[in-house]
């Protein structure tokens, strides 16, 4: 199928799970077994990532992923100001330094703000933006003494 094809939900007791590649340079998507035709115009599938459609606001969502964090290093006290820049933040429901929730704001959909929280020691921890559907990609923050 080529990136023009186009699905419904048919089955509305499970999520659906778009697996998305490029092949020969055109998108391929492999819709799921439950699916059929419909109009998703505007969608823009990204390659290699698996996206799922949120039946209760009727979208697709894709993992977040943070493509630069910044700054990048901050105090074990916290309290910092941090910029994640990447991609699919719209939706995003949680940010998490090693699994400490975070306060955070979303700027737009390739950008949040978030505030980082006290460690107890040094060294590099997971950031991790999360939506309704999907846990993003990691990225890392480093805390110094």
């Amino acid at each position: 199928m080529s990136g023009a094809a186009s699905w419904a939900v048919i089955d509305n007791s499970t999520d659906i799970v778009l697996n998305i590649v490029v092949w020969d340079g055109v998108t391929q998507w492999t819709p799921p077994a439950n699916c059929s035709a419909m109009d998703i115009s505007g969608f823009s599938p990204q390659p290699g990532v698996n996206w799922r459609y949120d039946r209760a606001n009727d979208v697709f969502l894709c993992p977040p992923q943070i493509y630069n964090v910044n700054p990048s290093q901050g105090p074990v006290a916290g309290g910092d100001s941090v910029t994640l820049t990447g991609a699919n933040f719209t939706g995003a429901t949680s940010v998490t330094i090693n699994a400490i929730e975070c306060a955070f704001s979303i700027g737009s959909n390739t950008e949040i703000v978030m505030t980082t929280p006290a460690v107890s020691k040094d060294g590099q921890y997971q950031i991790i933006v999360s939506n309704s559907l999907q846990t993003g990609y990691p990225s890392a923050f480093t805390y110094v003494s």
